[in-house]
């Protein structure tokens, strides 16, 4: 080393910009806004599934909530609802990601129980996804670099059908998905 100089050491130190911080805190602002607005929007729709009953008329009032229950939707909204995101997802992601959303729609339309199933396949599907991606990559070792996505094209249809089934969901949810039917007791 003497031939060439002294040694030295070089020290490399991280230091964004200051405009990375601010989009840093920005995107955490907006992140703990949308947490806090679903949840909003969970506890009120939870709130609005209860239907007061009875009589308040009179010196003894005979009130009382009763769960509401959702109905399926009427045969050409079912069909309208079910062909328009069958096409999106068609238009999106392809004949599969088309069947799938259609498939998902016309069950939560249908099927009382099935209600929840466009909420809890984005969550299933993004959790599929992770896991996939850990597993594949630990398994390949795929090097770091610009085509290293191309290694997981396989889950561009999981995760089309997870953010269709999403906005689906809330859009369909905001149309009058929480009707509640009357019965006897509300004539």
């Amino acid at each position: 080393p003497s031939r060439f100089g002294p040694a030295f050491r070089v020290s490399l130190r991280w230091t964004p910009q200051r405009i990375v911080w601010i989009a840093l805190g920005l995107s955490g602002a907006a992140l703990a806004l949308r947490v806090g607005a679903a949840l909003w929007l969970f506890a009120r729709d939870r709130r609005a599934s209860f239907a007061w009953t009875g009589d308040i008329s009179g010196p003894s009032s005979n009130i009382r909530a009763r769960r509401g229950r959702e109905h399926p939707s009427p045969l050409p909204n079912l069909v309208a609802a079910t062909t328009l995101w069958g096409v999106v997802g068609f238009v999106l992601g392809g004949v599969v990601v088309g069947i799938a959303v259609a498939g998902l729609v016309l069950a939560s339309r249908r099927v009382h129980r099935a209600r929840g199933v466009l909420r809890v396949v984005p969550w299933a599907s993004y959790a599929f996804i992770a896991i996939w991606y850990v597993l594949k990559q630990y398994r390949n070792a795929y090097p770091m670099g610009v085509e290293w996505p191309d290694a997981f094209a396989t889950t561009h249809a999981v995760a089309l059908v997870a953010v269709i089934s999403l906005v689906a969901d809330t859009v369909l949810s905001r149309r009058g998905a929480h009707e509640i039917p009357p019965t006897a007791d509300d004539h």
